[in-house]
Parts: structure tokens; sequence; C-alpha cells
């Protein structure tokens, strides 16, 4: 019984490989040259005007794109999320979309790293990749750690941006990074003004 199993897993698995391949060809077949007219991520009924994959990444055809959605039987922002992490692993992750290919890694941990890599710019995007040659044993907590080294080398101006961020939510009742012994400090009353 578990044979069976495993060749069903395996036959899904290959299958979408193949789908996979067959979406960067199409992908490569719907290329446009400017914004206007690309497919770009939505956020429930506002467009962001953010394209489907990063930077480095081709632009391609928004009313194709929604074609390829049907095709696949998935919804609007989910087939365009989909086929932007596809993109996104084979224009900016060569090395995430060899692994892919050859089995060595499953699409789904390739669609969570491309989840991840999307947002940052092409040179940080291909650290991440140089670094998951073998991405099969990489971690959650590692691959975060990862990001945001390629952050820090990158895009350091963002990496001080996130510093700030990270602080000023801390400061004002917001989620930040916590020193084991913070909550003793945060029944302390506040000195000075508290500016949010």
């Amino acid at each position: 019984m578990l044979s069976a199993i495993r060749a069903e897993v395996e036959g899904r698995q290959a299958s979408q490989i193949r789908e996979w391949e067959a979406i960067v060809t199409w992908a490569s077949e719907h290329v446009v040259t400017t914004p206007e007219g690309a497919a770009t991520i939505t956020d429930g009924y506002l467009d962001t005007g953010v394209p489907i994959a990063g930077d480095g990444a081709p632009l391609v055809s928004e009313f194709a794109l929604m074609e390829l959605v049907a095709v696949l039987g998935r919804s609007p922002d989910g087939g365009r999320a989909y086929v932007g992490r596809v993109i996104e692993c084979a224009w900016r992750l060569p090395q995430v979309y060899a692994a892919v290919m050859t089995g060595r890694l499953t699409p789904w941990r390739a669609e969570r790293i491309a989840d991840l890599t999307h947002g940052l710019n092409a040179d940080a995007a291909g650290f991440v990749d140089r670094q998951l040659v073998h991405a099969s044993g990489v971690g959650w907590a590692q691959l975060d750690r990862l990001i945001a080294e390629a952050i820090l080398r990158f895009d350091p101006e963002r990496a001080r941006s996130r510093t700030r961020d990270r602080g000023r939510s801390t400061l004002c009742g917001g989620r930040g990074p916590r020193h084991p012994r913070q909550h003793e400090r945060d029944r302390a009353p506040l000195r000075g003004p508290r500016r949010c």
C-alpha cells in the first residue's frame, strides 16, 4: 500500500514539474515590455501595481495571464500568485528552479522561497539563490536569516528602515524584538514623551 501511495506522490510531483515547465514557456511567449498591460499583484479588489514576480523577472501580459489562470483552474488571485512564484523561481532563482526540475526540491518549498524573495532586489535574490544550491536541507528559520542577510548586504537602506520600523513598533505597543526581561520594563512607567 505504501509503495502505491509513494508512486502517486511521485506522479503528482512529476506532473507539477511539467506544469512549471509549461508555465515558464508560456511566460516567455507573453512578455510585455512596459508596465502598462503587465500582470500585477492584487490586494482584494485593489491593484497594487507590483509585478507578479520580482525585479529582473519578465513582465507578463495581464490578459494572457487571466486565460492561463482559467486553464489552470485556479482563482484569479491564487492563480496570479502561483504563476508569479513559478516565474520568480525560473528567472530570479535559477538554482532553486533547477532543484525543482531535478526533483531535489519540492515545488511547494520552492514556492515558499519565491514568496520570501519577491520583494528583494535582483542582487539580493541572486545571493539567496546561490546560497540555496542545496535547498532541500534548509529550514524556514535559516531561510529567514538568509533573507535578512541578503537585505543587509544588498539593500542597506531597506535594512535600516526595517530596523527603525521594528523599534518604533515596539515603542508604540506593537510587536517587535523582545528582550527576555522586557516584560519587567513594560510595567515601569514611561519617562518622557511617547512618540508613535
